[in-house]
This record gives C-alpha cells, sequence and structure tokens, in this order.
C-alpha cells in the first residue's frame, strides 16, 4: 500500500526522464515503488543518508518537508531502537518524494546525480537483504531490461544512421539550391530544392518510424532521438515549402534580364515564399523546443549550425518575399511606371551628393524597361518655373537656399532623398504627361559599378571605350580636360549617354543573382551613390531594407552627426577638397553630454588642373563651402581658425542644422572648423551614435571618441558609408 501511494506521488513530479508523456509518468511511479521496496529490506542507515541528501539537497523548498520529516522518523527509529520494515518504507516514500523533485542546482543534470547518489545506497542494500526469490527475481528483471536497452539501442540507432546519410544529402543539396538562388541560376535552384525535399522526406519516414521511436522509451537516448526527428521534420517542412514554391511559380522560366522580366512569375512566387519564410520562423522556435541540455556536444553543436543556418536564411527568404510582393508594382504590372533619373555631379557638391546636371525618364510597362528622353537640366528650366511648391512639401529653408523652381539644378539640396523626390515631383511635373512614379538618384561612382554589368560601352569625346577600371578617371577628371570645341554644356550630357549606353547593353542580358548584384552595386548603395525611392511606403520600405534608400536623421541612435555641405560657387573644385571630421564627446552620469565637432578643410589642386573646374573671375580656384553640421545637440558656438564664427541655424529631421560659410584657398592652410556642442541623453539606455556619410567625390576621415561613466569608444577610418558605434557589445556597423 505505501508503495503504491509512494508511485502516485511521484507519477505526479515534473521530472521527465525521457520527455515521453505517459511513459514518464510510468518510470517514476516504478521507481518510486522499487526504492520504498528496497527500502524495507535494507538497514536503517541508507535510509537515513537517503533522507539527509533529499532534506538538504532541497533547500528552502516545501518539498524538503518530505525529508525532513523522513529524516526524523529513521533518527527517532533508531534512537528508540525499533527496526520495522513499515517505518523504513514510510521514511523512504516520504524522502523520494523530495528526491524526484530537487531544485536545479550548479551544473545541469547535478539534481539528478544526487538523487541517483541518494538512493543507490537503499536499493543496493535493498537487494543485499531481500529475500533469495526477491534476488532471484531482480536480476532476471535487470537482465531483461538491459537485454530490451541492447535491442532497443541497436535497431534505433540503426535507423538513425540510415536516415543520417539522407539528412546529409537533404542539407547539401539545400545549400547548393540557396547558393543557386544567390547567384540568379533558377535551373540548379529547382533541381537541388527538390533533391533536398527528397533526401528529408526519406529521412523524416526513417525517423519518425516505430525502429526510430522506440529510443523515446529511453532516458538521455530519448531527447536525442527527438531533437534530431524535430530538425529532420522542420528541415523537410521547410524543403517542401521551398521546392513548392519554385513549382508552383515555374522559377525555370523566370529570367532575371533588364529587358524583361515576367512579372506574372514574380508574383506567383509571393505568397508561396512567405509561407518559406514562415516556416523557417516555425521550425527554428519547434527546433530549439526540441533540444535539451541532455544532448551530447557532437548533436548539440550541429543542431545550433543548423539552427544558425536556418536563422541567417530567413530573412533572405522574407526579403525574397517582399520583392516578390513590391517589384511587379513597381515595375509597371498592371499600370506603366515612370521614373525619374537624376544624374548627379559630386564635383560640385549638394546636400544629397552633387548638383543636378543631366537627367533621362526611364519607364516599365509589364516589366518591360523602356527608354525615355535624357538631356542637360538646362532644358528644363522652363519647365521648372513655371511649376509651384505647395507649402508643407518641403522646408522654407530648402526653397530659400535651393530655389529650385528658378534652378532645378539644385534639387537634389536636401541629404533625405524622399525629401528631394517630394519637392521634385511637384517642379519637374511637366516633364512628362505621365505621372512620376519615382526618383532614381546616381552619380558617377554608382555608373562605374554599373559598368561592370554591362561591359564596355562607347561615348563621345574619346576613343577608348568606357569601362569599370577607368570610368571614375573620366567622370572625375578626363571629361574636364576635354578640348577641340566641346563646351561645357554638352558635358553636362555625358552621365545621360554613359547610362543609356549601360541600360541598352545590358537589356537582354541575364543579370547575376542577388549575392553578385549585391558585391557589386552594393557599396554604391549603402554609400548614397545610388539611390531610388518611390511614392508607395511599402516599396519604400522595400527600398530601404536593400540599402537603396537612406532615410536621413537619427533612427535608432541617440546621437547622430551629419556633415553636410553644399558648393557655394558655379565649378567643379570640390574634385579636390578633402574633409576630416574629430567628434568627440563626454557624457556624465546624469546625461549630461558635451561635445565638439572639429571638421577639418583641405583643398589639395593640382598644378594641371582643368581651368574648367576653376570657376571663372575673382572666385577662381576658391571653394566656397557651406558647411552644415546635424545634431541633436545644441550649438553653444562655433569658430573658424579659433575665431568665432556665425552659425545660420534651423530645425530640419528634428534636429538642430548648423551652417557657417568657409572659403577654402587653393593649397593653403587647413582650416580648422569647430563646432561646440552640448545637451542631454538618456541615462536608461548605452550610449549610441550615428555618422551619416555624404557621397561627395572624396570620402571623409573621421575620428570618434566617446566617453561616459561605463564606457568609452574609439573609430577612425575612412568614412564610406554610414557608421553607427555604440556602448553595447558589438561595437562600430
Amino acid at each position: 500500500m505505501i508503495a503504491a501511494v509512494a508511485a502516485i506521488a511521484a507519477a505526479l513530479s515534473d521530472a521527465a526522464p525521457t520527455g515521453t508523456p505517459v511513459w514518464d509518468e510510468i518510470l517514476k511511479a516504478a521507481f518510486a515503488a522499487v526504492v520504498v521496496a528496497a527500502a524495507s529490506k535494507a538497514p536503517r542507515w541508507p535510509v537515513i543518508l537517503m533522507a539527509a541528501v533529499a532534506a538538504a539537497a532541497s533547500f528552502a523548498t516545501w518539498w524538503a518537508i518530505g525529508g525532513w520529516v523522513s529524516l526524523v522518523i529513521s533518527i527517532a527509529a533508531v534512537l528508540l531502537r525499533r527496526r520495522s520494515r513499515l517505518i523504513g518504507a514510510v521514511a523512504a516514500a516520504l524522502a523520494v518524494q523530495s528526491v524526484l523533485r530537487l531544485p536545479a542546482v550548479g551544473v545541469f543534470g547535478l539534481q539528478s546525480v544526487i538523487a541517483l547518489a541518494a538512493t543507490a545506497p537503499v536499493l543496493i542494500e535493498g537487494f543485499q537483504f531481500g529475500t533469495r526469490r526477491a534476488r532471484r527475481i531482480t536480476r532476471w528483471s535487470a537482465a531483461a531490461a538491459a537485454l530490451l536497452l541492447i535491442v532497443i539501442g541497436v535497431v534505433g540507432g540503426l535507423s538513425l544512421l540510415n536516415a543520417r546519410s539522407d539528412v546529409t544529402q537533404g542539407i547539401t543539396a539545400a545549400r547548393a539550391g540557396l547558393d543557386a538562388a544567390r547567384g540568379g541560376n533558377t535551373e540548379v535552384v529547382a533541381n537541388e530544392l527538390d533533391r533536398a525535399e527528397q533526401s528529408f522526406v526519406r529521412a523524416s519516414d526513417r525517423l519518425s518510424g516505430l525502429a526510430s521511436r522506440s529510443l523515446r522509451l529511453v532516458p538521455v537516448a530519448a531527447q536525442h532521438q527527438r531533437a534530431v526527428e524535430e530538425a529532420v521534420t522542420q528541415g523537410g517542412i521547410v524543403t517542401v515549402e521551398a521546392a513548392g514554391a519554385v513549382r508552383d511559380a515555374d522559377i525555370r522560366n523566370l529570367r532575371l534580364t533588364a529587358g524583361s522580366l515576367d512579372l506574372g512569375v514574380l508574383s506567383a512566387m509571393a505568397p508561396r515564399l512567405r509561407a518559406t519564410s514562415l516556416a523557417l520562423s516555425n521550425a527554428s522556435l519547434e527546433i530549439r523546443a526540441a533540444t535539451s541540455p541532455w544532448l551530447v556536444p557532437a548533436l548539440s553543436d550541429r543542431i545550433e549550425e543548423l539552427l544558425d543556418e536556418v536563422e541567417r536564411f530567413q530573412p533572405e527568404i522574407e526579403l525574397g518575399a517582399a520583392a516578390a510582393e513590391v517589384l511587379p508594382t513597381m515595375l509597371g504590372q498592371s499600370i506603366p511606371k515612370t521614373y525619374f533619373v537624376m544624374f548627379g555631379t559630386p564635383a560640385e557638391s549638394r546636400e544629397l551628393g552633387g548638383f543636378l546636371g543631366s537627367w533621362a525618364l526611364q519607364s516599365f510597362d509589364q516589366g518591360q524597361l523602356q527608354l525615355g528622353d535624357s538631356g542637360r537640366i538646362i532644358e528644363l528650366y522652363d519647365v521648372a518655373a513655371t511649376s509651384e511648391v505647395p507649402a508643407g512639401v518641403v522646408s522654407d529653408w530648402f526653397l530659400e537656399m535651393a530655389r529650385p523652381t528658378q534652378f532645378p539644378q539644385n534639387l537634389p539640396s536636401s541629404p533625405d532623398m524622399a525629401q528631394v523626390a517630394a519637392v521634385s515631383r511637384q517642379v519637374l511635373a511637366g516633364v512628362t504627361d505621365r505621372p512620376i512614379d519615382g526618383f532614381i538618384y546616381a552619380d558617377g561612382y554608382a555608373l562605374a559599378d554599373m559598368l561592370q554589368l554591362s561591359g564596355p560601352v562607347t561615348i563621345p569625346f574619346q576613343d577608348a571605350a568606357l569601362n569599370s577600371d577607368n570610368a571614375a578617371q573620366f567622370f572625375f577628371e578626363d571629361q574636364y580636360r576635354i578640348e577641340g570645341g566641346q563646351g561645357r554644356t554638352d558635358l553636362f550630357d555625358t552621365l545621360a549617354q554613359v547610362a543609356s549606353g549601360v541600360v541598352v547593353r545590358i537589356s537582354g542580358q541575364t543579370l547575376p543573382g542577388p549575392q553578385e548584384l549585391g558585391r557589386i552595386m552594393g557599396p554604391a548603395a549603402r554609400g548614397g551613390h545610388l539611390q531610388v525611392v518611390t511614392f508607395d511606403d511599402e516599396a519604400n520600405d522595400f527600398l530601404r531594407s536593400i540599402k537603396l534608400l537612406r532615410s536621413f536623421g537619427r533612427a535608432e541612435t541617440q546621437d547622430f552627426v551629419g556633415l553636410v555641405q553644399t558648393n557655394g560657387l558655379s565649378n567643379k573644385i570640390d574634385l579636390y577638397l578633402h574633409r576630416e571630421l574629430d567628434y568627440r564627446v563626454t557624457v556624465d552620469e546624469d546625461g549630461k553630454v558635451d561635445a565638439t565637432a572639429a571638421v577639418t578643410l583641405r583643398s589639395d589642386i593640382p598644378s594641371d588642373a582643368p581651368p574648367l573646374t576653376l570657376g571663372s573671375g575673382g572666385t577662381a580656384g576658391i571653394n566656397k563651402v557651406l558647411l552644415s553640421l546635424y545634431s541633436p545637440l545644441t550649438l553653444d558656438g562655433a569658430t573658424i581658425n579659433g575665431i568665432p564664427a556665425d552659425a545660420r541655424i534651423a530645425w530640419e529631421f528634428d534636429m538642430g542644422r548648423y551652417l557657417v560659410e568657409v572659403d577654402v584657398l587653393p593649397n593653403g592652410e587647413a582650416i580648422l572648423v569647430e563646432y561646440l556642442l552640448s545637451g542631454s541623453l538618456l541615462t536608461d539606455v548605452p550610449y549610441s551614435l550615428e555618422v551619416w556619410h555624404q557621397p561627395l567625390v572624396n570620402d571623409d576621415d573621421v575620428a570618434i571618441s566617446a566617453v561616459g561613466p561605463d564606457f568609452e569608444i574609439s573609430w577612425d577610418g575612412k568614412l564610406v558609408e554610414n557608421l553607427i558605434v555604440s556602448a553595447d557589445p558589438g561595437g562600430a556597423s
């Protein structure tokens, strides 16, 4: 009776030797019953030891009471010199409840070791002092259990080994399919995902069979089998979804060419890619839920590798789903879309990068690229002059400084591409009969990268074809040395002509896959040399996710510093301008901030510089830099070479804009502009800073130093894209 009550109580404990419902309850009940039966035969000392360990190891939990009561009963029996099988059974029944409910302490599994150590003497002594018949039954039972374990181990192990080959083939094929997708090889994607699906299905069938699942009856082995089966099952679900997406969308017919793209195929992929993304997300959760600290390192490491791969792959699938949802609309699936291309010339800087020298129209109709009109910006003066910019579209500061209806070349006079597009849509509305659906900004560096995709193109003005190796040299130097009667306005056509040649060459070619496209065009996008914006929020979210659209301002950081300039004269002298930024900030324990942004400007003009770049008249060779510093901190003062300077102050993008005018003389002493800043930041989050990158001809040299009560950050180097530094572990990005 006592053993039966102990067994029922033990079955109700949270212990899970195998993680298999019902079977765990049977094992716990049997364990408790055997311990009670053994204690009724054993001497008193092992029962006292078990009770003492149970009481001590239970600490301050309620179940410690059972251990202490058991210990009192056992010691009382010794003191009273009363030896009773009933007392031993009762004491063991109480102690075993505490043993099965020991709290986790120290390294994982320590409570299980303590439980075995506490009960082992009782079981051993109970066996030794048992009757001959009881010992014989115990021996036969142990032998039968051992034989059963051997059979289960052999049969289950063989099933795992058979599944291993299928799993390896499935993982290899899935990786090959992923690599092919990144490389744009749609035929290989389809074939490899089909192979992966078949391999994972075979492996899942083996692991879900009776032979493999028999391992779930054995503690520790059960956790290993369950983790492997769940990992393989989830891998199968993911590959089935991915392969289904490929089959349903007929991806083999999706030819990624600039000339034409089958938008129907792309649209068909969207829901299945979303389902695949969800499957990957669920797979990660399910695999983690199935893992156990009992797993041996060899298996737990492989599962962690699988999880890492799943979690690394999931964002790529999510991005692919977003692309399949957004791109058909952007590329004119139902309504033709028209985009205005701005060719920026950073040799004459504007806040976005460079002034607008030439332009082109591109449209997409059902995935087919069509080239429209193009020309010099001067040709759009009449269109701009008849336009109006409604109040609220852009700041009064922008309208006053840029005067875009009078000088449309100044449209890139904001560091924020979306703001540039908003005002450009108003100023350039008369360029085409169709509504303008978006704007593209590209400078010479972006076009040089595009030449890697198109190959060389021929242009007027020079005999040698333009390629990715010599394009930057041509855009930022050689074009200004052209002689023979070519006027300056003719040069404004250069970028448009090159872009047209690039598009013509690319049309009909199969573009490389996402990975290669990212390698070629990613640096230009991240650095702001190539930007795309539409007037659709969903499309813009996608463009931001692939770094083709940068949003100016503080988004994820507490602090921000944006050094932005515009050329105050009509010349191309920013070809020779070099900037250095040294930003030093201190934060005290109350969040008070003091900062200094020291900007060094230097104009290194070669002796044989083309006269066209230097301007004319009395200002020839002078670089009039309208230098703005954007910061959420308050400006306490500004100096130029140590002399107080007047700074024009405005509020933009939820921060201050502090502008000073600096004349940088050719090959003269470097000019030091210092901004003295102060303010306060939150103290309950780590300090973080974003440094904005303005895409000019020459990248800035930047040094960062931030010191606080419990952190110190430093960074220095060439700024080629936006930089984020943080007091959080992880450093710069």
